[in-house]
């Protein structure tokens, strides 16, 4: 037996075994089983879904539903599918199917209502998240569900019940969720038209968090319209030495206020003297690559980017502009599919940025991989 031969068959028994464990926790250890028989075909579905072939385990999987073959299993399956490729309203009605099912004892079911809520937030549609924990019997039992409640009822902007479920959910748990009361408060400055409240509610996001980027974006905007061009490019300029840009759209802000304010000069040293201490902030170097391109120097923007990425510290996000200034189609396809951002609680992994953490629904913990 050649060793190509063997190297195959050990990877042939790696990812059986790696199928079964899949498998074993999605079906034998579900809170949700209640006697089912993974058939043939069934498995079939699993094992599509396993090679992340979506479109094969769901089409396999829906039929087998059809021919009247359902089980708790295959609605998780498919709601999960729908979930992961985003069709998040789909993954809800398919979780809400296994409520309907017979012989289905009331623990899984609540533990189903948190999935649901779950959908629908990530659907952004907190009414119906709010409609499901509401009416349905027990639901506001589990824990978890009052943190999503209380989600819910912050997207749908009330602020006071929000605030109270959380409290709630942090008296059964004895567990907080990162960056909530922070995110309240600066819902609150972005949906109200009274100075003196924005100001307010900034100043306690911040005295919590003082390094809360969106707190820190939103005071930016309140001296902007002071018109103190000091005060402005001190803010600014400290918003990129404290690392709170997160993408390209962040720094795009900086620049463009840079511009229409005239603070260009004090961007360009701050910009220099980073550069100069080796400042491992990626957006540093792709600031002054933007600065070289006004000049018509590209091929400057492109070593000041090189200098960067080279290094045992450097972000891919900075490898990714570099490509796409240069035109490099092959690598950009490369990287088409990486993942940029991380976030700090449970390392669920992205390729945009955003404030919220999808999985385990903390604020401002996603950070630059």
């Amino acid at each position: 037996m050649n060793i190509i031969t063997i190297e195959l068959l050990i990877s042939g028994v790696v990812g059986l075994l790696l199928l079964l464990t899949f498998i074993y926790f999605l079906w034998i250890k579900s809170p949700y089983k209640k006697g089912a028989d993974l058939k043939p075909t069934s498995i079939l579905a699993f094992a599509k879904y396993f090679d992340n072939d979506y479109k094969n385990a769901l089409d396999i999987a829906k039929k087998i539903v059809i021919d009247n073959n359902a089980s708790v299993e295959l609605y998780l399956l498919i709601a999960n599918i729908y979930r992961t490729v985003g069709e998040n309203v789909k993954a809800a009605q398919n979780h809400e199917l296994i409520l309907h099912m017979k012989d289905l004892d009331n623990p899984s079911k609540l533990a189903i209502t948190n999935e649901i809520a779950k959908d629908y937030l990530n659907a952004n549609m907190p009414n119906k998240a709010i409609t499901i924990l509401l009416n349905y019997p027990d639901a506001l039992s589990v824990t978890d569900n009052l943190k999503l409640m209380a989600i819910a009822q912050l997207k749908m902007k009330n602020y006071k019940k929000a605030i109270s479920y959380y409290d709630s959910y942090m008296k059964r748990s004895e567990s907080k969720l990162i960056g909530f009361n922070e995110k309240v408060l600066i819902d609150q400055a972005l949906h109200t038209s009274d100075e003196s409240k924005i100001s307010k509610f900034i100043k306690e996001a911040l005295s919590s968090n003082p390094k809360s980027r969106a707190a820190r974006f939103v005071r930016a905007n309140i001296i902007l319209k002071s018109k103190d061009e000091k005060k402005i490019s001190q803010e600014y300029i400290s918003i990129l030495e404290d690392n709170l840009v997160r993408d390209i759209a962040d720094l795009n802000n900086i620049e463009e206020t840079a511009i229409r304010i005239g603070f260009e000069d004090k961007l360009k040293i701050f910009i220099d003297k980073a550069i100069q201490e080796n400042s491992n902030n990626p957006f540093v170097y792709i600031c002054k690559a933007n600065m070289y391109l006004k000049q018509n120097k590209d091929d400057s923007a492109l070593d000041v980017l090189y200098s960067y990425i080279e290094r045992d510290d450097a972000k891919a996000i900075a490898l990714n502009y570099y490509i796409s200034l240069k035109k490099d189609t092959v690598l950009k396809k490369i990287l088409a599919n990486k993942n940029y951002y991380v976030c700090s609680v449970c390392n669920t992994e992205y390729k945009t940025y955003h404030d919220d953490c999808k999985v385990c629904l903390s604020n401002n913990t996603i950070n630059l991989l």
